[in-house]
């Protein structure tokens, strides 16, 4: 197994949700993405698959509650760093979040 495919294993088995609010995206086959925290406020697009929300409540001008699928790839105490789907529109598709808005699948 290449290096490339060890790492690719690993990450399939520290799948999570990351809780974020959900808006409707500039294409079709999108949502944008806001993960709010602390201070923090880091928006992204992500493709409608790696989204879970009622795609119902996604409206122009409203914030769905959703989640957002996404790979641990270190814990810390009280965080973790993740990867992303996409790079985000403010940093890259490495992010640290709380551990507390993360949910393991």
């Amino acid at each position: 197994m290449s290096r490339t495919d060890q790492l690719a294993a690993t990450e399939a088995r520290r799948q999570f949700t990351l809780r974020c609010k959900v808006f409707p995206g500039f294409v079709s086959g999108e949502y944008g993405i806001l993960i709010e925290f602390d201070d923090e406020k880091i928006y992204a697009f992500a493709p409608e698959d790696d989204v879970l929300v009622d795609p119902s409540s996604v409206q122009a001008g409203k914030y769905a509650s959703g989640e957002l699928l996404v790979s641990v790839l270190d814990e810390h105490d009280e965080s973790a760093t993740v990867r992303l789907p996409q790079q985000t529109v403010n940093t890259s598709e490495h992010i640290d979040v709380p551990r507390v808005l993360l949910t393991a699948i």
